[in-house]
């Protein structure tokens, strides 16, 4: 028999959650409509069927009603443990690459130091570099003379 039921009267009869009720009805395509009260009441078809979840319950030492546990005492020591190791492991991982990082940053800085050593050197080397060129220049020019004068007396002395 079909009814129309709400969310959480859905979640109450699935042992979920009206939010996953609200889901499984988008994607069952079952109809929906508002209610008189301003709530959306799903009609839920016959063929779904109802399970209630209801979690174990144990009594402890104290009499007190506990959810069972799923794992034992001594699968969670030994997890603990796993992790507790592999926690060790990242440790001496992260200081290593700690200590890498400063002798990569100490290299960049030495690095950078010479760059800037070289630049000021070629900046000298630039500015003196002309000065030398135009006095080469000159005593170029000089000897070019020297060359034309000479080869003009010596037309002179062969004629």
């Amino acid at each position: 028999m079909q009814e129309w039921l709400t969310y959480v009267e859905l979640a109450e009869r699935f042992g979920s959650s009206p939010e996953a009720m609200r889901q499984r009805s988008l994607r069952g395509q079952w109809r929906r409509q508002s209610n008189n009260d301003g709530k959306t009441i799903v009609l839920v078809p016959d063929d779904v069927q109802f399970r209630t979840r209801k979690k174990k319950l144990r009594t402890n030492n104290t009499g007190d009603q506990t959810p069972k546990q799923t794992s034992s005492n001594k699968d969670l020591e030994r997890i603990i443990a796993v992790l507790e190791s592999h926690i060790g492991t990242l440790e001496k991982e992260l200081s290593f690459a700690r200590e890498a990082l400063v002798e990569e940053r100490k290299i960049a800085l030495e690095s950078l130091t010479a760059v800037k050593n070289l630049t000021a050197e070629l900046a000298n080397m630039r500015a003196t570099t002309p000065v030398a060129a135009s006095r080469q220049t000159e005593s170029m020019v000089e000897i070019i003379q020297r060359m034309k004068e000479k080869a003009a007396l010596a037309k002179i002395d062969a004629a």
